[in-house]
């Protein structure tokens, strides 16, 4: 905890060396206090022409170029909350509506819904509803499709999935944990746990039908959103048991820290789960033969004596063959080509360890990474570069803290990036 005083007086804040674990590991149950910061301030972006201001920012391997230029559209929209951000995920109604989760080392945590006002011509952030989350989520999703005319679903991990309904109309906080009173804008539709240890994340499929959740205990489980059930599980190549009704599932010898829907086929086909130190392929039609896509102790791209866990994997939807992923403490971010498992396709890379990470809606090879180096990068994934020109992001944007959380928006247009209490949106 770091102690800071500003104009408006005397701030504590968390200087989180390594959320996007803490995220992934958390018990949670460790007492604390309320996390809050000092405001932080756009600082420098480089690698394309913006408008209106000379800035440089810096790469791991120096300085890009200053860029000079002059628009009337903001580049960079700021918004502040009364706790650090740990999560952030635009919703996929075509509307600029934006979902913050707070990370505050108690059981009393937030999560609040913003939107990105562009019908007037002063455009910004404003604020439409706050609501209390048990514990720190470890991860926010909002439904691929919507789920009705008038509202929309949230899903949020920590001890248990829970899926939150989005009413249009209502009042413009939810008052209690859970609380499911008529007049409330958003209401606890369903709450659901299969597994005896927290849930370390989850990912949507594409049809919006099914959810996959993995556990700190090493299981990863498939809900059927509509009934709330748990539908054929994948079994894993260390354990596959029985439950009611025959339902099954997956058990990995270690930890699980997420999983995602893998691109490939009918989307709903593969899952990609990373654990302690190996990322794994299970084709649910073949469930019995996984495919170790990356190991670290098979390659020295990450040292394997200093007990580094794979934390977080992401599959590109643009290009189903490849898969992101970084560890812990690393400033490494990985590219895997699951064509060519065993070593990563390129080697993305900060000064300092990553945190988050977010392939472009749009583009084949974008990827957006952010880190306790300050920096939100956008890649051009490019395989094989030679020894003499390493990949180089294609766009540096500096903040002012260490970056938690980056989103990219459906629309392509912005990127969103949380760090301390700060929520920023970026137009590329």
């Amino acid at each position: 905890m770091t102690t800071t005083t500003n104009d408006e007086g005397t701030v504590n804040y968390c200087d989180n060396d390594n959320l996007a674990t803490d995220m992934a590991t958390s018990s949670f149950d460790q007492p604390g206090t309320s996390v809050l910061s000092p405001s932080g301030d756009f600082v420098s972006l480089g690698g394309t022409k913006l408008e209106g201001v000379d800035i440089t920012s810096t790469t791991p391997r120096g300085p890009t170029k200053s860029i000079q230029s002059v628009d009337k559209k903001r580049e960079v929209y700021r918004s502040e909350t009364d706790w650090l951000i740990s999560n952030i995920a635009w919703a996929n109604d075509g509307t600029y509506k934006l979902a913050l989760t707070s990370y505050i080392e108690r059981y009393k945590n937030f999560v609040q819904i913003v939107n990105l006002n562009r019908d007037e011509y002063d455009e910004d952030i404003e604020s439409i509803c706050t609501f209390e989350h048990p514990y720190p989520a470890t991860k926010i999703l909002w439904s691929p499709r919507p789920y009705s005319k008038s509202s929309q679903l949230l899903a949020t991990t920590a001890d248990n999935l829970r899926l939150w309904r989005l009413d249009e109309n209502g009042e413009s906080t939810s008052p209690a944990i859970g609380a499911s009173e008529s007049n409330q804008r958003v209401k606890l539709k369903c709450l659901l746990n299969a597994n005896q240890g927290p849930l370390t994340s989850f990912d949507w499929s594409d049809d919006a039908n099914l959810i996959v959740t993995s556990s700190f205990d090493s299981t990863c489980t498939i809900w059927d959103v509509n009934s709330g059930k748990i539908t054929n599980l994948f079994p894993s190549d260390s354990m596959n048991h029985q439950g009611e009704s025959g339902k099954a599932a997956a058990h990995q010898e270690h930890h699980t820290y997420d999983v995602a829907w893998s691109h490939l086929a009918t989307g709903k086909d593969g899952i990609v789960m990373c654990g302690d130190d190996s990322i794994r392929l299970f084709d649910l039609r073949e469930p019995a033969n996984p495919i170790t896509l990356y190991k670290i102790s098979s390659t020295q791209i990450l040292p394997s004596d200093n007990k580094s866990s794979l934390v977080r994997v992401s599959c590109s939807r643009q290009d189903s063959e490849l898969v992101a992923t970084f560890a812990d403490n690393s400033g490494q971010l990985l590219i895997i080509d699951m064509r060519k498992p065993g070593r990563p396709l390129c080697v993305l890379e900060h000064s300092n360890s990553v945190n988050s990470i977010s392939w472009s809606p749009k583009s084949s090879k974008g990827i957006c990474s952010g880190g306790d180096d300050n920096q939100a990068y956008i890649w051009q994934v490019a395989a094989d570069p030679p020894d003499d020109q390493p990949n180089e992001p294609l766009l540096a944007y500096r903040a002012n803290g260490k970056i938690n959380a980056v989103s990219w928006a459906p629309s392509n247009i912005f990127i969103a990036i949380g760090y301390r209490n700060v929520l920023e949106l970026l137009r590329v």
